[in-house]
């Protein structure tokens, strides 16, 4: 007896915005091109996008090579992937404290965790530990970094 197959669920192929990008190639290669580019948008990685298109990602990478059209449309789906992504994030950060702070420190200056370094205890810190360490052939480069960080 054999196993029954579960079908698979094939997603919509959204090509929305595509079509203003003048695509190099024959019908069927700019095709591709707009199929790789909206799975792209939606699966976010050049390996699973390729396989919705029927294609490898040889072929891609070789289209961004050559297809100035093609690397803007690409770059653009990029951008949407990460904006559809950090929606994603934001929804379930409106439900997490966590997500929410991480969120929050991503995108808003005042939530930053913030850091002072007192850069004179530095250099002396600095200083003291190379100057153990100090050899010939090294003494010339320490002079130099000394007397390019007091112009």
């Amino acid at each position: 007896m054999s196993a029954a197959i579960e079908p698979q669920v094939v997603e919509p192929i959204d090509f929305s915005g595509l079509d203003e990008y003048e695509l190099s190639g024959n019908e069927v290669t700019v095709t591709n091109k707009r199929m790789f580019l909206a799975a792209y948008r939606g699966k976010a990685t050049v390996y699973h996008a390729a396989q919705v298109a029927g294609i490898s990602r040889k072929t891609v990478y070789q289209w961004l090579r050559v297809d100035e059209a093609f690397i803007a449309a690409f770059d653009d789906c990029k951008e949407d992937a990460a904006d559809t992504l950090e929606t994603s994030v934001y929804q379930r950060a409106l439900k997490s404290d966590l997500l929410a702070m991480f969120w929050l420190k991503a995108h808003r200056a005042k939530f930053r965790d913030r850091m002072t370094i007192d850069l004179p205890a530095l250099e002396n810190e600095l200083t003291s530990r190379f100057s153990r360490n100090i050899t010939p052939q090294t003494a010339p480069v320490l002079e130099s970094a000394k007397k390019s960080s007091d112009e």
